[in-house]
């Protein structure tokens, strides 16, 4: 009877071990292998998210010790973005005209300081030096060769040439124009036929905005504005033809103008006054208060 009951024991020590063990390895198959199982991913999941984290920590504290190791290594700065209105100033090169009067001055040579009217040949005649050509070039062009004849004669020769006065009626023609300057004319002219002087307008050129700021009566106002339609001519209206004046500034942008007068301010002013010696300019405007 005492066998009896010990084997049935033992039996359900047996039974009982296995269960358990069955028990153990259904956990562990629930808890690695059960995709379904979202806590054992979550904790997966944070691991991970934690490593990275300390991984991208450490990157960041080398980064910093390698700056502090090697402070000349800079990161470039970031170039701003700026909106332009037009196309940047050109550099205007005035080219001498024939009559136009000529002031040539060198520094500390007050007999070698004087006016000449370019001549109908295009000539001016220095002294020590004789004549040379003038018409047609620009002033840089003109003191670059007086000087370097002076040299025989002055040491270190500093000359100075500017238009005291211009000969014949002259506008200014900035912006899209294919050759922009100071061009001249004679008699009725109007806005088409300057702008062939300066050689037509460029791709970019606003046809239906063309800025004409022409000096009024009164000096203390100011100039007047005036927008020309080039398109509305090229259509058939000739009466939008605008005569041009002498001293008159063109404007050709390429955008649509609203506000002209601050246009003006803001970006024709600030361009004529990179694109043109100013006191060349100042002679320019000053011939009609002259006459």
């Amino acid at each position: 009877m005492l066998r009896v009951k010990n084997f049935i024991l033992l039996l359900f020590i047996l039974y009982f071990i296995g269960a358990m063990s069955e028990f153990a390895l259904a956990e562990y198959k629930r808890i690695y292998t059960n995709p379904e199982d979202t806590s054992s991913k979550a904790d997966v999941i944070k691991d991970r998210e934690y490593k990275e984290k300390i991984e991208k920590r450490e990157t960041e504290l080398r980064k910093q010790k390698e700056a502090l190791e090697n402070p000349q290594k800079k990161s470039k700065p970031t170039k701003k973005k700026t909106t332009v209105v037009g196309k940047e100033p050109t550099k205007i090169l005035y080219q001498v005209a024939i009559n136009d009067k000529l002031y040539i001055s060198v520094w500390r040579v007050p007999d070698l300081s004087l006016e000449l009217i370019v001549g109908p040949d295009g000539k001016i005649s220095f002294p020590l030096i004789g004549d040379i050509q003038a018409a047609g070039r620009t002033l840089s062009e003109l003191d670059a060769e007086i000087t370097e004849k002076l040299k025989d004669y002055v040491v270190d020769p500093q000359v100075s040439v500017i238009v005291r006065e211009f000969a014949g009626d002259k506008v200014i023609i900035i912006g899209e124009v294919r050759t922009p300057g100071i061009y001249k004319f004679v008699g009725v002219t109007n806005i088409m036929d300057v702008i062939a002087l300066a050689g037509g307008f460029t791709d970019r050129a606003k046809l239906s905005s063309i800025l004409i700021a022409r000096e009024s009566a009164d000096p203390s106002k100011g100039r007047n504005f005036i927008v020309a339609n080039i398109k509305s001519i090229l259509n058939g209206k000739i009466s939008k033809n605008i005569e041009v004046e002498p001293n008159d500034i063109i404007y050709v942008s390429r955008t649509f103008v609203s506000n002209v007068k601050e246009f003006y301010d803001s970006w024709i002013t600030p361009s004529l006054r990179t694109a043109i010696d100013q006191e060349t300019l100042y002679n320019l405007r000053r011939i009609d208060k002259d006459k």
